[in-house]
């Protein structure tokens, strides 16, 4: 468990306009591995978008789930999936895309 990284859990928050935007909340920071996976450059409407993934491996916690993300270091963490290790309550993997900071 090499890499601090902050748990954030996004929160709909009402605008000055009458809509709502989407604010995130960081509800815990943890220890976790994270390891790339795999790349994958992507072309459309002629620009190159690389795709990278990486499974983030982590203390079991009961209260993450795939509407959340992972930060630290200036990288953002989307979750797509989430598996507890051997149903044990022991080790939570998540499969992350790499995306922005913003």
């Amino acid at each position: 468990m090499r890499s601090r990284l902050a748990v954030e859990s996004p929160q709909r928050v009402s605008d000055s306009a009458g809509g709502a935007v989407t604010s995130w909340l960081e509800i815990a920071t943890v220890w976790a591995n994270v390891t790339p996976t795999s790349a994958r450059e992507q072309i459309s409407a002629e620009q190159r978008a690389e795709k990278t993934t990486h499974r983030i491996t982590l203390r079991y916690r009961n209260d993450i789930d795939a509407t959340m993300r992972f930060t630290g270091d200036g990288r953002t963490f989307d979750i797509e999936a989430i598996i507890n290790e051997a149903e044990r309550d022991q080790w939570l993997v998540c499969y992350c895309v790499e995306g922005t900071t913003a």
